[in-house]
């Protein structure tokens, strides 16, 4: 799971690298763990921060560069565009 995460970052992060660069962002792989309890220190596995629902939406909310709405919904249709699905949904007779 970390390395697929890891992969999935470098990935957004080739796909938009013209925005990232010219908007100073940096891209962080996170897995947010639903309804745990995780130890209150910062915990991290081969450079992938794991966090609680809670702390997910705190570390959002108290980031240093916050994005307009505007902004979120133009890099989601870059990243939109520029990705490939991780899953396509096997053919079937009818198609």
């Amino acid at each position: 799971m970390i390395d697929e995460v890891k992969r999935e970052a470098l990935a957004v992060e080739s796909a938009l690298a013209d925005e990232i660069a010219a908007h100073g962002r940096t891209v962080s792989p996170v897995i947010c763990v639903h309804r745990a309890d995780l130890p209150l220190l910062r915990f991290e596995v081969a450079g992938v921060r794991i966090v609680s629902g809670k702390d997910l939406v705190k570390r959002l909310r108290e980031a240093d560069h916050l994005l307009a709405p505007a902004d979120v919904e133009r890099l989601a249709a870059l990243a939109s565009a520029r990705l490939r699905p991780a899953f396509t949904a096997p053919l079937t007779l009818a198609d």
